[in-house]
């Protein structure tokens, strides 16, 4: 796909963007940010470095957790996010199994 004249991958490339596109991004940052509550005393697990005051600054938003892993462990944005989408991916899971109705009930 072409946006302005650029191939798309060239275009995440130039700008460091991680999400295929806009709308991607901006579904993602709602999710999480209607998450966040839920999720927030997993991420001082996942992520033993931030403080609550790291937590209180995040508030739900993806830019700021991003921004405070990239300076607490030294990731790159990309990097962050994807820490960020697998251990989302992977509380969703656990979410899941705690759901599911027992064999035989």
């Amino acid at each position: 796909m072409y946006l302005y004249g650029v191939d798309e991958k060239q275009r995440r490339e130039k700008t460091g963007a991680v999400f295929s596109n806009d709308q991607e991004n901006l579904m993602k940052k709602d999710v999480f940010e209607r998450k966040w509550n839920q999720i927030r005393g997993e991420s001082k697990v996942w992520w033993g470095k931030l403080t609550d005051d790291d937590l209180d600054q995040v508030g739900g938003k993806l830019d700021v957790l991003a921004g405070l892993l990239q300076k607490r462990y030294s990731f790159t944005h990309q990097r962050a996010i994807k820490e960020i989408e697998e251990h989302l991916t992977e509380y969703d899971a656990s979410m899941d199994r705690k759901t599911e109705p027992s064999p035989g009930r």
